[in-house]
């Protein structure tokens, strides 16, 4: 298998929820190509959806050390950083590709989370009457995480949004989090991830725009809509 196939093999194992194995295949293909970036960028991302957040680090960073003028690495260290908690650090290098490749990247606009709350709420609070009453006869709450999180390991660490569907795929330590109590059948639920929004608004009119957007994405897949029809209808 070559370096490229290789690469492409490791993104298409965590794309299929198979990271532990994607992270093991860039570990043996690493030890052939010690300085390939792709590989040790392929490493970084495996290594994040496992929450092995340390190797991922280091991977992310031999990554731009090998390529210091890739955008999409300066992405990826960015993005890491984000999981550990350093948010300051991860907007220096989310600067840096915007500087790199500014068609494609931007300097987050990051407000507080009492800010974006007050967003999201007012969005949900301009939903159409008729659905917001479906919302509310289904239980489906919609709340704010800076962050997905990374269990299970199939979770993308990139989604602005995720939809928890009624019952299956919504775990029960959710509910008891949100304090809706365990039941036989718990709600749905939407969340909106507030530090992935961001890093990709450069200013405030755009976060409210894709909070909407990622709010209405979301609801969409709750009403059973799959993601060519919400990408038709602009979602």
């Amino acid at each position: 298998m070559s370096g490229r196939d290789s690469v492409e093999r490791i993104h298409e194992m965590c794309e299929d929820g198979h990271c532990f194995d994607a992270l093991k295949l860039a570990d043996r293909e690493l030890q052939r190509e010690p300085k390939d970036p792709d590989l040790h960028a392929g490493r970084a991302e495996a290594a994040l959806r496992c929450n092995e957040l340390d190797t991922a680090l280091e991977a992310a960073t031999r990554a731009l050390e090998l390529s210091p003028d890739d955008a999409e690495s300066e992405l990826l260290l960015a993005t890491v950083l984000l999981y550990l908690g350093r948010v300051a650090d991860a907007d220096v290098h989310l600067a840096r590709a915007a500087q790199l490749d500014p068609e494609h990247f931007v300097v987050p606009h990051r407000i507080t989370s009492a800010e974006f709350d007050a967003i999201a709420a007012a969005v949900v609070a301009e939903l159409p009457d008729g659905l917001a009453k479906l919302l509310d006869d289904r239980g489906t709450a919609i709340s704010v995480q800076p962050l997905p999180r990374l269990d299970p390991p199939e979770t993308d660490p990139h989604i602005l949004g995720c939809y928890f569907s009624n019952p299956l795929g919504l775990p029960w330590a959710f509910s008891a989090e949100r304090g809706v109590g365990i039941q036989n059948e718990p709600p749905d639920a939407v969340e909106i991830y507030q530090l992935i929004i961001e890093t990709w608004c450069p200013d405030e009119a755009t976060l409210r725009r894709e909070i909407r957007t990622t709010v209405l994405h979301e609801l969409g897949h709750a009403f059973g809509m799959e993601h060519a029809e919400l990408d038709e209808d602009g979602l």
